[in-house]
């Protein structure tokens, strides 16, 4: 498998978004606390800070009844799970990089959503919008439903206007097999990181 998988194609999601949904106090401390997200705005569906355990469906937030569209999410539903076999949506969030901004290379660290598919559904995007996956470069595109391998660093840079991704964290069954490893400046800015590693 390529470290971007085009998995299937889907209609593009139905509803619009309030601008002053964006600003909600989960998106703000996911930007000061994960600081590789400072260009990135966020409205929460089922999302925990530091979840941990990769079976535990995340806490539904304030915006799932709103923007929960459930036909669209079944659709979704049924086709990972066609493709994989199995699982379920773990967590899911919208995530908004804002115009000409960037997340730096970066691996994700922690074992729920590294143990778990990392799924991105581009909502919208410009064609200046590139995600690089080790040494693979692409526009994602509307309508396609990708898998991205979040334990190979991994960047995205954005173009001249809002680029929004639907980020599913899909349920994997299999044994959790890893640990954690202890990294320093894993963003270029001296920090120390817990990197949960899968074996």
């Amino acid at each position: 498998m390529g470290t971007i998988q085009l998995i299937d194609s889907i209609k593009p999601y139905p509803y619009k978004f309030d601008e002053n949904d964006w600003d909600n106090p989960t998106g703000v401390q996911r930007k000061t606390e994960l600081t590789i997200f400072r260009d990135c705005d966020t409205i929460p569906l089922l999302w925990q800070f530091r979840k941990g355990r990769p079976y535990l469906v995340a806490t539904r937030s304030e915006f799932y009844d709103k923007y929960w569209h459930r036909h669209w999410f079944h659709k979704l539903s049924l086709k990972l799970y066609l493709h994989f076999g199995y699982g379920k949506v773990i967590s899911a969030l919208f995530a908004r990089l804002n115009p000409y901004g960037e997340l730096k290379p970066h691996v994700d660290g922690g074992k729920s959503v590294v143990h778990n598919h990392n799924i991105h559904i581009p909502i919208t995007t410009n064609e200046e919008c590139i995600f690089t996956v080790g040494n693979e470069s692409e526009n994602l595109k509307v309508g396609n439903i990708y898998e991205v391998d979040n334990t190979v660093e991994h960047s995205v840079v954005n173009g001249s206007s809002p680029r929004i991704h639907l980020i599913v964290e899909w349920y994997n069954p299999l044994p959790i097999r890893g640990r954690y490893e202890d990294y320093e400046d894993v963003h270029g800015e001296g920090g120390k990181y817990r990197i949960w590693k899968k074996r």
